[in-house]
C-alpha cells in the first residue's frame, strides 16, 4: 500500500479523488480531522526540500526514519481510539464534510478508506497467511525509483516505513496491546520486510558494487549523486578566486555577466544565459571593496533569485562594514546594521531565502542584524591557518598571540590547543600603549591572530612587545588584508636592515585587490578559501 502526498496543508486529507503524479495512480485515503493529529503520518509524503533542508536532513532514508518513529506511536493511538469507539453505536461526527462511521472490524471510513473485511482473531488465522511473493512487489521499487528520477534535487522522498504497524492495526481485530495476537502478525509482516529487502535492495546493492573496482569508489558516486551543481557568478573583483573555487570540484560551473558603463558612469549589466538558468542552483561571489562597486554587484545580486532559480548562495568572503557595529555615543551609525539590512531584503528564490556565506565577521552577534529573507552561514579561515602551522618546522614550538581581549573572544576556542599569550591596550596619556596581559612569549615563534588588518599599527605594536618578552619569531594570520593606502607596505620594511620584523604574514583572498598587491611579496603569503567556499556551496 503506497499513499503519496503532494502538500502538507490540512486540506489534503479532504481530497477524494484520484490523483496522478510522476505517472502513479494513488488514491487519498480519508481521515477524519480527530485523528489526524496521530493517523496523518501513515503516508509517503512527497515534501518541499526547504522544509528538511533547512533542518539539515537531505537524504530519503534519514526522512523516512523519521515519519517511521512518528507513525508507529501515531498508528498504535489512534488504534486504541478505534477500539474505544468501535462499541459506540452514535457515529462519530468530524469537522467539516468529513462525518465518519466506526465499522465492527474497526477499518477506517465509509468515504473509500481501506476496509477489511476478514479481521484476524487467532494465532493460527497468522499462521495461514500466504508468503510475498517477491516477484510481484517489483513495481514498488520501481515506483519509488521512478519518483525519485522525476523528482531529482527538487524534493525528499518518504518511504512508509511503518507499514507493517498500521496493517496490523487494522487487520488485527482484539485490543492492540497486551495480547499475543499481535505478535504473530507483526512477526510475519516485519520477516517479509526483511525478505523483501534482502531479495531487492541487498541483491541490487550488491551487483553494483561488484560492478565497481572497491566498495570506496561506490561510496563516493553516492555520496556525488548527493551533491548538487552550482553555476557560479562572480564579480570582476573576484574573478581569479572563482576560477579557483570552480576548479575545486566538477560540480561548479562558473558563469559569466557583461559588467559595462552608461555615459554617466550608472552600470549597464546583462547576465549572460538567464534563460538557461532557470531551476538551477545559483552562486554569486561577491566582493564590497568600495562604496563604488556594490551597488553594481548588488543589482545582480537582487536579479538572480528572480530568474526562477532552484536557489541562491551569496558569498560575501569579507563583510566590509563589520567593524562598526555598535554606537559609542549618539549620532554614531552602525553601518554594519545598514548593510545587513540591505542584504536582508534580496528577493527570495524557489527555493527559499537566500543562504549568505561569510568570513570570520568581526562580532558574531552580527548574526542578528540579518532579517529572516537571508540565512547567515558564518564560515571561517582558521582551519587554513592550522593546517599551516602544522606544516611549519618548528612547529612543535608555536605560541598564538591576541591583540586585544576582543580577538581573544573571537578566536581562542578554535585555538585552544596552543599556548596563548594575550595582549592588551592601555591608555597613557593621550597614547594608547600595547601591553602584554598573560601568557609567556620567551623562545617561541608567535603567531598574532586577528580577523582583519586596517592599518597594521596595532599588530606592529605588538610585534615589538613580544620580542622584547623574549619571542624567538614573531608572525601575523588575518583573514581580511583590508590594508587601505597599500598600508600593507609597513610589513616589508626590516628592523636594522638584517631581518624583517615578521617571520610570515598570512591573509586569506578574501580581499582580491590585495592579493594581487602584495603577490610574491615577502613575508606575506596568501591562504586560498576556494576549497572551503567549493564545500560552502553545498550545504
Amino acid at each position: 500500500m503506497m499513499i503519496v502526498v503532494r502538500t502538507v496543508h490540512y486540506n489534503w486529507c479532504r481530497s477524494r479523488n484520484l490523483q496522478r503524479l510522476q505517472g502513479i495512480c494513488l488514491q487519498l485515503v480519508d481521515v477524519g480531522s480527530g485523528f489526524f493529529p496521530l493517523a496523518g503520518t501513515n503516508a509517503v509524503v512527497y515534501y518541499s526540500t526547504s522544509v528538511f533542508h533547512s533542518a539539515r536532513i537531505a537524504y530519503d532514508v534519514t526522512a523516512s526514519a523519521l515519519v517511521g518513529a512518528a507513525n508507529v506511536l501515531g498508528t498504535a493511538t489512534a488504534s486504541l481510539l478505534m477500539v474505544e469507539s468501535s462499541s459506540n453505536e452514535a457515529d462519530r461526527q468530524a469537522d467539516g464534510d468529513l462525518s465518519t462511521q466506526m465499522t465492527s472490524n474497526r477499518c477506517f471510513y465509509r468515504y473509500g478508506g481501506p476496509v477489511i473485511h476478514s479481521t484476524l482473531h487467532t494465532e493460527n488465522e497468522v499462521k495461514a497467511l500466504h508468503s510475498i511473493t517477491f516477484e510481484k512487489l517489483h513495481f514498488i521499487g520501481e515506483s519509488l525509483s521512478n519518483l525519485r528520477h522525476e523528482v531529482g534535487e527538487q524534493a525528499v522522498v518518504f518511504g512508509f516505513v511503518g507499514a507493517p504497524w498500521t496493517i496490523v492495526a487494522y487487520i488485527e481485530q482484539v485490543a492492540v496491546f497486551g495480547l499475543t495476537v499481535l505478535k504473530q502478525p507483526l512477526l510475519h509482516l516485519t520477516e517479509a520486510i526483511s525478505g523483501y529487502n534482502e531479495h531487492v535492495i541487498l541483491d541490487e546493492f550488491l551487483l553494483k558494487l561488484r560492478a565497481k573496482k572497491g566498495g570506496d569508489r561506490v561510496r563516493g558516486s553516492m555520496e556525488k549523486a548527493n551533491e548538487k551543481q552550482v553555476l557560479l557568478f562572480h564579480c570582476v573583483e573576484a574573478e581569479d578566486l572563482a576560477r579557483k573555487v570552480a576548479a575545486q570540484s566538477d560540480l561548479i560551473k562558473l558563469q559569466s555577466i557583461n559588467w559595462r558603463s552608461f555615459d554617466d558612469g550608472f552600470p549597464n549589466l546583462f547576465i549572460n544565459n538567464a534563460q538557461d538558468i532557470r531551476g538551477q542552483h545559483v552562486a554569486f561571489l561577491a566582493s564590497f571593496s568600495s562604496p563604488a562597486v556594490i551597488f553594481e554587484q548588488l543589482s545582480v545580486i537582487f536579479a538572480l533569485p528572480r530568474l526562477f532559480v532552484a536557489s541562491f548562495t551569496l558569498v560575501l568572503p569579507f563583510f566590509p562594514t563589520g567593524s562598526f557595529e555598535r554606537m559609542e555615543e549618539e549620532g554614531d551609525v552602525a553601518t554594519a546594521f545598514t548593510m545587513a539590512r540591505i542584504l536582508s531584503n534580496i528577493p527570495i528564490s524557489r527555493g527559499g531565502p537566500t543562504s549568505l556565506v561569510i568570513y570570520d565577521i568581526h562580532a558574531l552577534q552580527e548574526r542578528f542584524y540579518f532579517g529572516d529573507h537571508v540565512l547567515p552561514c558564518f564560515e571561517t579561515g582558521i582551519p587554513l591557518l592550522k593546517q599551516r602551522l602544522h606544516q611549519l618546522p618548528d612547529a612543535d614550538k608555536i605560541v598564538v598571540a591576541f591583540p586585544d581581549d576582543g580577538a581573544w573572544k573571537r578566536f581562542h576556542k578554535q585555538l585552544d590547543h596552543f599556548p596563548m599569550v594575550v595582549c592588551a591596550k592601555v591608555r597613557e596619556g593621550d597614547k594608547r600603549i600595547v601591553r602584554l596581559k598573560e601568557g609567556n612569549p620567551a623562545g617561541c615563534h608567535v603567531v598574532i591572530v586577528d580577523d582583519l588588518v586596517q592599518s597594521g599599527s596595532t599588530l606592529i605594536e605588538c610585534q615589538k612587545v613580544l620580542a622584547a618578552n623574549g619571542a624567538a619569531k614573531v608572525s601575523a594570520y588575518v583573514t581580511h588584508g583590508v590594508f587601505p593606502k597599500r598600508s600593507w607596505e609597513r610589513f616589508t620594511d626590516k628592523n636594522d636592515g638584517s631581518e624583517m620584523a615578521f617571520s610570515y604574514f598570512w591573509i586569506t583572498d578574501s580581499c582580491p585587490l590585495t592579493v594581487k598587491a602584495i603577490a610574491s611579496r615577502a613575508p606575506f603569503e596568501v591562504l586560498s578559501l576556494a576549497g572551503s567556499i567549493a564545500d560552502a556551496l553545498q550545504i
